[in-house]
């Protein structure tokens, strides 16, 4: 019966791995893939939106496969051994191997994460070593096995920021493990070994942590976020089938300390990302390593229970066809049928070799694209940069030295607006506005920093005196005067709720900085005439180049005298 149930394992893994490799062989890169295929160009030991273990994975399959399969290579071996530890942990005999493979393969999460590049693949593989792990630290909290529970959660930190969720909801399930000597050394351990990428955050003036706790939550309710959230957690969980697997996880009746840690990592995922759903947007596989516990505690319900068994067999058939049909036409060069719904995977190296025709040999400049201009990097392996502005957010673009290699030059630059300027439309379908610039001047990696005390308080319409320093991180000398045509001044941004509401202009008061020189001047704005919380960006543009990304947010309360 042993050997039987490894045969149908086995067979069950050989045939996930096999799908997965001719999935990422024929299937186009997504565009956050790009992105992560060019983390992998630049090793870090961290990046503006993730830390590195995703760009060290593509970095090993780029290395021997130069192609899709090569960038997603390892993500593949990662889901397979994924699969492999929960059925260690699940250990199913032979009649419910089938049972197990029908709950994995019925998830739509698990299929994008069996051939897709993204942190969420070492991050869920990370997550099931954890358990595996730790199901067996907690029989004798022994120092080899604290070791080992170490390396695995510095991985995964090292994989995606929510492993601090993991770690949290681990210990406030078993709050007595804070007693065990061998928890607090491991805590230690996993903590140095994490060091390198906290020393890159200092360095970088902790780019991760502002964004991703301070800038991209607007603190502002909106029913839209929430249904959002909710409906995009039954999606990847499965339309059908996926409520039946998450009532059968609830109604796991085990008592034992790893099913309680399984439960409260399962229920404090969705509940924390539902009240972050509140606030602002969250992305639906934000939840990914809730599926871990979701798949051990729904199996060993579903093996028991016939009649959720019943519902659960007939609701994830119909799921599988679908997701192998969805899957089939990622890999088709076109979408069938003439349809002409957007796409990822379809027809985006046609697009970048429109692009690169258009260019004439010029480097490329997309405003506020990372996404566009990794891909158009990857599919003609030539040079494009993403210009980011008020109207976007900063990322990774903003930290690798790629601007200052472009200054003087002559670049072919692409809008995220429309204007007067030519324009042509691309294989995608959409229409492009495009310029050249002679000679190229942007100034992003001039920092600007408000010296003023952070909550800046005033009343309506009142002037409030900014005192700013002007700061020159890159490599380049910044002469606002190099090019008479497209002149640089400075501006103030204001913003409520997240939403951008007005700009006042200001001249600058040099003309150049040097790398590392600081520049200090005062200006001064009017505030709001309405009363409330607001936020304001200091920012230099240049000529008709929007304004850009040169400060942090800074609060101003705007509010009536007493």
């Amino acid at each position: 019966m042993k050997n039987q149930t490894k045969l149908w394992g086995f067979i069950g893994l050989g045939f996930w791995f096999a799908i997965n490799t001719i999935q990422a062989a024929l299937t186009l890169l997504s565009h956050d893939e790009a992105y992560y295929w060019m983390y992998s160009r630049y090793l870090d030991w961290g990046y503006f939106d993730h830390p590195p273990a995703i760009a060290v994975a593509i970095k090993i399959g780029y290395f021997f496969i130069q192609s899709e399969l090569g960038v997603r290579i390892i993500s593949v071996i990662l889901s397979t051994l994924t699969i492999y530890l929960l059925l260690k942990i699940c250990n199913p005999e032979k009649v419910q191997v089938k049972l197990f493979f029908l709950i994995v393969f019925s998830i739509p999460l698990v299929h994008a994460g069996g051939f897709l590049a993204t942190p969420d693949v070492p991050f869920i593989f990370f997550t099931t070593c954890f358990f595996y792990v730790y199901k067996s630290y907690i029989e004798d909290y022994s120092w080899k096995k604290a070791i080992l529970l170490a390396l695995v959660m510095s991985l995964l930190l090292y994989s995606k920021y929510h492993g601090a969720l993991v770690i949290f909801f681990t210990i406030i399930s078993n709050i007595n493990i804070l007693t065990k000597k061998t928890f607090w050394v491991a805590g230690v351990l996993a903590l140095i070994l994490f060091l390198p990428h906290l020393i890159w955050q200092l360095n970088h003036d902790f780019p991760s942590i502002k964004y991703h706790l301070f800038e991209r939550s607007r603190g502002v309710f909106k029913i839209d976020y929430v249904l959002e959230y909710i409906g995009g957690q039954f999606l990847i969980l499965g339309p059908l089938s996926g409520i039946v697997l998450f009532v059968a996880s609830l109604k796991n009746k085990d008592t034992s300390l790893f099913t309680r840690t399984l439960k409260f990592t399962l229920i404090g995922f969705f509940l924390f990302f539902l009240l972050n759903s509140f606030k602002s947007r969250v992305e639906a596989n934000w939840t990914s390593a809730a599926f871990i516990p979701l798949i051990i505690l729904s199996f060993y319900t579903l093996k028991e229970n016939t009649l959720l068994r019943k519902w659960m067999i007939n609701l994830a058939v119909p799921v599988i066809i679908l997701i192998i049909a969805a899957r089939v036409v990622l890999m088709l060069e076109e979408l069938p049928l003439n349809i002409k719904a957007k796409s990822e995977f379809h027809l985006w190296d046609k697009w970048a070799n429109q692009i690169k025709e258009k260019a004439e040999g010029a480097p490329v400049v997309f405003m506020n694209s990372y996404q566009k201009a990794s891909k158009y990097t990857y599919y003609t392996g030539e040079f494009a940069y993403s210009l980011n502005n008020f109207m976007y957010r900063k990322n990774q673009y903003d930290i690798w030295p790629f601007e200052d290699s472009l200054q003087g030059k002559k670049v072919f630059i692409i809008p995220n607006y429309p204007t007067q300027a030519d324009s042509f439309r691309t294989a995608i379908g959409e229409k492009y506005n495009f310029r050249f610039i002679e000679n190229f001047r942007s100034y992003n990696k001039v920092k600007i920093k408000v010296l003023n005390e952070k909550e800046i308080v005033d009343i309506p319409e009142d002037t409030v005196t900014l005192s700013i320093e002007l700061k020159n991180i890159g490599s380049y000398t910044a002469d606002f005067t190099s090019n008479p045509e497209l002149p640089s001044n400075l501006c103030v941004n204001i913003y409520h709720k997240g939403i951008y509401q007005s700009t006042q202009l200001y001249p600058l008061k040099t003309s150049v900085i040097k790398p590392n020189e600081k520049f200090e001047q005062e200006i001064k704005f009017i505030t709001r005439k309405e009363e409330g919380d607001y936020n304001f960006r200091v920012a230099i543009f240049t000529g008709w180049l929007p304004y850009g990304l040169n400060s942090d947010l800074n609060e101003l309360k705007v509010k009536k005298a007493l």
